[in-house]
């Protein structure tokens, strides 16, 4: 798995799917599951690495798919949504009314043996205030996975539980959640495992650029830069190694620059953390990259 998936939230998450995953063996129903968190913090990730998991298997009538992930479209009308599922199959016949489309789904999934359905960006159905709009394709889409009768995933940003406090049948089967949330730094356990996945996505780095990235004072520097989102320290350990050259040492100067690079274009000496001058705190202020969202609040809010 992605080194991500040794920190315990992920493994947790991870454990979760699989026993949603195994659940008909179980009891002989399917048990549902939803995934909530900001951006970034990584359902995409392990929703991508157990897909991987269970790749696709080749036989000489049909190909079986155990799992098919999709994102739910910016516009989820219900013809694009359905053509996003039958190219989760890996079908290339997209052609044909919306019906058509939602019908060759139920079959081909039916003949490919899926056992499992992970549907990401599920706020979509109600980004810029859409839910009335969308609410038949939700609607249909809860219809049709009832045929299906497969474990389905649902993941989405926090402002997804709208889709769900809105709509009684839905909330009903996909009653079990999973929280993700940004790594944090209150604790000494929880300061280690952000230490853990710097370390762990600094590998290939040698071994005196390392010891500097994962000292205390900068694993410090790192959470306010990234405030603690996978994605966007992911983007920052990039930006240095792109900012750097060859043989050249890891510096404040050098990782002051990577953050301007890939997080906070107009950070000046007091709202980058690589700064001398950065009084630690989290860049919560308007203006600031880390201003809590209307629509999904503080990243550390708890949902």
């Amino acid at each position: 798995m992605h080194g991500i998936m040794r920190h315990p939230q992920y493994q947790a998450a991870w454990e979760r799917i699989e026993r949603c995953h195994k659940s008909i063996a179980r009891t002989g129903a399917p048990q549902n599951l939803r995934l909530i968190g900001v951006s970034g913090v990584g359902k995409s990730t392990i929703l991508s690495a157990y897909r991987e998991a269970y790749p696709p298997v080749f036989h000489a009538e049909y190909t079986e798919v155990p799992v098919v992930y999709i994102d739910v479209p910016a516009m989820p009308h219900s013809k694009q949504l359905a053509i996003n599922l039958v190219k989760g199959l890996g079908c290339t016949d997209l052609h044909g009314t919306a019906p058509q489309l939602w019908d060759r789904f139920i079959a081909l999934a039916k003949k490919c043996g899926v056992t499992l359905l992970l549907i990401d960006e599920v706020q979509h159905f109600v980004d810029r205030g859409r839910l009335s709009t969308y609410s038949a394709t939700a609607d249909l889409l809860k219809q049709r996975l009832s045929e299906l009768k497969v474990p389905t995933v649902m993941a989405g940003a926090p402002r997804s539980r709208l889709l769900f406090e809105a709509n009684n049948q839905l909330r009903s089967r996909f009653k079990p959640s999973v929280a993700f949330y940004p790594f944090r730094i209150n604790s000494v356990e929880e300061f280690n495992r952000f230490r853990t996945v710097i370390s762990t996505i600094t590998q290939d780095f040698d071994d005196s650029s390392r010891r500097f990235l994962i000292s205390d004072d900068l694993v410090t520097r790192f959470f306010f830069a990234t405030d603690g989102i996978f994605r966007n320290l992911s983007d920052l350990i990039d930006g240095i190694r792109f900012s750097r050259n060859a043989g050249d040492p890891c510096n404040l100067e050098l990782l002051a620059i990577a953050f301007r690079e890939t997080i906070f274009a107009s950070a000046d000496s007091t709202t980058n953390p690589f700064s001398l001058k950065f009084v630690m705190r989290r860049l919560m202020e308007v203006g600031e990259p880390y201003m809590p969202s209307p629509m999904d609040g503080d990243n550390h809010a708890i949902y």
